[in-house]
């Protein structure tokens, strides 16, 4: 029996039973093939399109991305918003970095 109560909370706290975190584009991006800028884009986004992330952590700056239509690929980060929980409840990224070169001057989380 204390295996399978183990076992239970094992999957209950892992990764893989998390809600989906979705965003929207803020503005017109390409959805791209892979976390680059080296291969044609598969689509153009445009701004408030509603996107899944489809892994938490971003690529060289990249998030893959799921579509509503069931396109997956690469948006940069610095180009979606408001990362949360399928519910609606707020994630932990994005945020709106102010930047002057690679300076970062300050930091604020994205607000709806």
């Amino acid at each position: 029996m204390k295996k399978l109560l183990v076992l239970f909370l094992l999957i209950l706290v892992s990764p893989t039973t998390a809600l989906p975190q979705t965003a929207t584009v803020a503005r017109n991006v390409n959805l791209r093939p892979d976390p680059s800028t080296n291969q044609d884009a598969i689509t153009k986004l445009v701004a408030g399109v509603k996107v899944e992330i489809l892994e938490p952590n971003p690529v060289r700056g990249y998030y893959h991305v799921q579509t509503a239509d069931g396109k997956t690929g690469f948006v940069r980060g610095r180009n979606i918003r408001g990362l949360g929980a399928a519910s609606g409840a707020r994630g932990q990224l994005p945020h709106t970095l102010q930047r002057r070169g690679s300076q970062c001057l300050s930091w604020r989380p994205d607000t709806p």
